[in-house]
């Protein structure tokens, strides 16, 4: 059975809203469906786009000195009506 894949937009930014200095790290810490293992790097905006299957995921955002970090859950396919964008707010 082929897999389908779904694109995730987010954005990654401190609690106030602020783009946090690069380089901000993203990865599925957590999934209901094996996904293979790596880290993506969010843009100089804060943004950032990872394809996975249908499942659960927790992303975790996270800082290259590990002082700050942050994660989101999200759950796909998501209504056909909504968009895959999940915010990341990364704590001191």
């Amino acid at each position: 059975m082929k897999r389908v894949w779904h694109v995730v937009r987010g954005l990654v930014s401190s609690q106030s809203g602020d783009v946090l200095p690069s380089p901000i790290f993203v990865t599925v810490v957590k999934s209901s469906t094996p996904v293979p293992e790596n880290a993506l790097c969010a843009g100089v905006d804060g943004t950032f786009e990872i394809r996975l299957p249908e499942g659960t995921f927790t992303l975790r955002a996270y800082a290259e000195d590990g002082c700050l970090s942050g994660e989101a859950e999200v759950t796909l396919p998501p209504p056909p009506s909504a968009p895959v964008t999940i915010q990341l707010l990364a704590r001191k």
